[in-house]
């Protein structure tokens, strides 16, 4: 049993599903029938309370086809409560510049009785954010990363001592910051973004990484970097959902796979790649395939957006020049003229 007040008054949970069909045609049950199955099923073994407004713990289901993952909450989800209810004391205590992660229900509930609590807008998700446990994260940005997500991207990349890592598109700069942290200066981590907002923010958290990691002004369509001299490039590339749109996000991607194709390392080099959408499956899978081979393609969940992780190895195929391009441009405008296109122009 959990902590009590006066004996009898036990933890408060609640349980919060997610469920989703993706080769299943439906389930057969409804997300509320599964909640209220296990919330039975947690009754039963430790006879706890269940609360969905005021709780102490929060019990998460993932439901994907006839797959589950139950796992605990270690941190408040702020996008599901608008106001929450803490105590006077919290309220009144200047020295702490934010609200205590958690607050358990029965000190709540003891206060609500003596008539001491109060509604307090929520934090925003920004805010909430902050509270993850890394010493680099000061500031962020509307389309921040979470940090165990960046740690999951590094885990599928093999990350290597000695290996040069890029985010072309690093936001506040979590995804190599926490390359940096992880691996404690043995690998050299650079981060760029076109958005003078985003670059510094991310120079801001790099105060304390500064001799593993670096952050650039730069435009990540042209990337001033040596051609195959990059050992992995991890991205969280914009969804056009918070940052951007569905139009800017065709337009600016594909340009971005072939710049990440030109600077990583052939053969050795390893790219792994959030995306979202048809077109960038089709980019990576058909456009670009002989220049890369498909490793790994898992299909995960980002706060309620279906995404796309690819696992890419770059092949020995050398990577077109200008030079090159404008070579097989010239040939086909020949080869066109020889055929006697008379709509040719």
């Amino acid at each position: 049993m959990g902590p009590t007040l006066d004996g009898d008054c036990s933890i408060l949970f609640r349980v919060s599903c997610d469920r989703t069909c993706t080769n299943l045609k439906r389930h057969e049950f409804t997300s509320v029938d599964a909640e209220a199955a296990i919330g039975e099923g947690v009754h039963y073994l430790f006879g706890w309370p269940a609360s969905m407004r005021l709780y102490d713990l929060e019990v998460v289901a993932w439901i994907r086809d006839a797959e589950v993952l139950l796992a605990i909450a270690v941190l408040p989800n702020w996008n599901r409560r608008k106001q929450e209810v803490f105590p006077v004391s919290c309220l009144q205590d200047s020295s702490s510049t934010a609200p205590d992660l958690f607050i358990p229900s029965f000190e709540i509930r003891a206060n609500a009785e003596q008539g001491e609590t109060k509604l307090r807008p929520r934090p925003s998700r920004i805010d909430s954010q902050l509270y993850a446990k890394r010493l680099y994260r000061k500031v962020l940005v509307e389309t921040s990363l979470k940090p165990s997500t960046a740690f999951s991207l590094l885990q599928l990349a093999e990350v290597q001592p000695g290996h040069l890592i890029i985010d072309p598109m690093c936001g506040c700069g979590t995804i190599p910051l926490e390359a940096a942290e992880n691996f404690s200066g043995q690998v050299m981590c650079l981060g760029g973004d076109t958005a003078q907002k985003a670059v510094a923010a991310a120079k801001s958290n790099s105060q304390d990484l500064k001799e593993s990691s670096d952050v650039l002004h730069w435009d990540a369509t042209h990337l001033p970097l040596r051609t195959g001299c990059v050992d992995r490039v991890i991205c969280d590339m914009p969804f056009g959902v918070r940052c951007g749109n569905i139009r800017v996000r065709q337009w600016l991607c594909p340009k971005v796979l072939k710049e990440m194709i030109r600077v990583l390392a052939p053969e050795t080099g390893l790219a792994v790649l959030m995306v979202q959408g048809k077109f960038m499956r089709k980019e990576i899978e058909v456009n670009q395939k002989q220049f890369l081979k498909l490793v790994n393609h898992l299909n995960v969940q980002m706060e309620g957006i279906r995404v796309e992780v690819f696992v890419l190895q770059r092949t020995s195929e050398p990577t077109p020049t200008l030079v090159s391009s404008c070579k097989i441009k010239f040939d086909a405008k020949k080869n066109l003229k020889k055929r006697g296109n008379k709509h040719f122009c």
